[in-house]
């Protein structure tokens, strides 16, 4: 059983009446939660917190818009970053190109350097990150817990002409690299170039594209705090009582 260093507050005075001794349901909540396993020291290695995928698409968004004005592109030239796959709006953005982006495979992450997608062991669970006092309720805490997984991203180069998509695609492959510590250093856990799949062709949008694909680890927090579990289990015990 995970031992947990850090302690709630335990002091009690006349304009705090809330009685030092814990709830039968908050000690049955920490017995629980004691139960998960800590991170190990130094897994840890960003000074920005973890990102998971959502945060991985709008860094991605940001860095593209960042280097692409640096290169001396203006508002207008910009290619369009979208989810949606084809472009419904390709119309709009035909001139200057269009990426878009979406999730191909979505798995509990490997532990360890491990190639994703492997055979080795995975972390099915999640762990504890961290646990704090929580600032708005005194004496209670919260249990900050984190799960890796392992992602297939595929982000699309799309075009009218082949000789544009394929420079987009090279041009793509690039920024990639030049950012990937960037991308890193803002709480990407890992990011590797999966490959560049068959060109897509949309004759009837008169479309063409080019898929590339890269393994991206990302990283699910999820806060809990026992003032919430603590009224949650007692509403649930007083809603079966009642019945």
């Amino acid at each position: 059983m995970t031992t947990i260093l850090r302690r709630t507050q335990g002091y009690s005075s006349a304009s705090d009446p809330t009685p030092l001794v814990p709830s039968e349901e908050l000690t049955q909540i920490r017995l629980l939660l004691q139960h998960i396993p800590m991170t190990p020291k130094g897994a840890l290695q960003s000074p920005y917190p973890a990102l998971d995928l959502n945060g991985f698409y709008a860094l991605v968004g940001e860095a593209l818009r960042t280097q692409q004005l640096l290169e001396g592109k203006s508002i207008e030239e910009l290619f369009f970053y979208t989810e949606e796959a084809p472009p419904v709006e390709m119309e709009s953005f035909n001139e200057h190109g269009t990426i878009s982006f979406h999730l191909v495979r979505r798995e509990p992450g490997v532990m360890g350097n491990t190639a994703p997608f492997t055979g080795g062991p995975k972390g099915y669970k999640p762990m504890v990150r961290d646990v704090y006092d929580d600032p708005d309720v005194p004496r209670y805490q919260i249990w900050e817990l984190g799960q890796m997984f392992d992602n297939e991203v595929r982000f699309i180069m799309w075009s009218r002409t082949n000789k544009e998509a394929n420079t987009m695609a090279l041009w793509f492959e690039d920024f990639m690299i030049q950012n990937m510590w960037l991308f890193r250093s803002r709480g990407v856990n890992h990011i590797l170039y999966a490959n560049r799949e068959a060109d897509i062709m949309i004759e009837d949008k008169r479309l063409v594209g080019r898929p590339l694909c890269y393994y991206v680890r990302t990283e699910k927090i999820t806060r809990i705090r026992e003032k919430v579990l603590e009224e949650l289990c007692i509403n649930i015990s007083v809603s079966f009582d009642t019945e």
